[in-house]
């Protein structure tokens, strides 16, 4: 199957700009899944490799930004606001699309944002804030589709102004989505709860260090109880610093919470895109060999 992108423009070959045509390809359903999770995985690691995470002036196009960046311009709707209805897996309704609830809700995100000095929290006091800020961009559920890759990416954002770092490996699935349908009003009108949050937020907080930027310790098991596709096909790796390891982790840790498994296939796609030995074209290309 050929995937329509863009001409390469240097270190970036999905970089857009106002004038750059953002083609709509045709996928099959399962087909269309895949190469969504395999074009944000690598949207994920580039914005990782690249520090692209430093600060910057807090307001709520950030997470319009985010959701474009990792979709677009494969697919057109990156970026664009969800107008419909949305309800949890449980039934409760996400905020509003008809009035501001969406918006009152990602402000108060980048309000806490804004107004909290990250670097002065210590554990208990981060986690608290930034399951805070989570859980309001979950209710607000501003895209049909990713806001959970989006959300995530914003906290990593917010992680690099504090002492620690997320490795969102280190969490069940299921326990992830527990905890955040707990924080959900079930009442109209009534707040958002992130109480129920902060347990999974201390449990993938780690403190970091000048001599351990990531915080990941590959000899401390718990680090990748949850999720790991680092020491299942190690041979993928040869040559790789630590620092390496964990980001490719974290980038696939960030979908897999969002329902996709990834196979050995998908790593080694990333790692030769990475090398060079794969453009951005035959990269998403071989995730449609993967279905088939």
């Amino acid at each position: 199957m050929s995937i329509t992108v863009p001409p390469s423009s240097g270190k970036d070959d999905l970089a857009m700009s106002e004038t750059t045509p953002k083609p709509q390809p045709l996928f099959e359903p399962e087909i269309e899944v895949q190469v969504r999770h395999a074009l944000i995985a690598l949207r994920y690691f580039q914005i990782m490799r690249d520090q692209m995470l430093g600060q910057q002036d807090w307001n709520t196009d950030v997470f319009q930004s985010i959701h474009t960046f990792i979709l677009a311009p494969v697919f057109q709707w990156g970026g664009e606001r969800r107008t419909t209805t949305l309800l949890s897996p449980s039934g409760i309704p996400y905020a509003d699309p008809e009035d501001d609830t969406i918006e009152q809700a990602l402000q108060t995100a980048i309000d806490i944002t804004a107004t909290t000095s990250w670097k002065h929290l210590n554990h208990a006091d981060f986690t608290a804030r930034a399951a805070e800020v989570y859980a309001h961009i979950h209710y607000a559920q501003p895209f049909t589709l990713h806001t959970g890759q989006v959300a995530r990416i914003f906290l990593r954002k917010v992680a690099v102004l504090s002492n620690f770092n997320l490795l969102f490996a280190r969490i069940e699935r299921e326990t992830w989505h527990d905890a955040l349908e707990a924080t959900l009003p079930t009442t109209p009108g009534d707040p958002v709860d992130p109480t129920p949050f902060i347990p999974v937020m201390q449990q993938i907080a780690v403190p970091v260090s000048s001599t351990n930027p990531s915080g990941y310790t590959p000899r401390k098991p718990d680090h990748y109880a949850a999720f790991d596709v680092v020491a299942p096909w190690l041979s993928l790796y040869e040559g790789t610093s630590l620092d390496f390891k964990f980001t490719i982790n974290e980038v696939f840790a960030n979908n897999w919470l969002d329902g996709w498994n990834p196979n050995r296939a998908d790593v080694a796609n990333l790692i030769d895109h990475h090398k060079g030995r794969l453009d951005t074209r035959n990269y998403l290309e071989e995730a449609t060999i993967k279905i088939g």
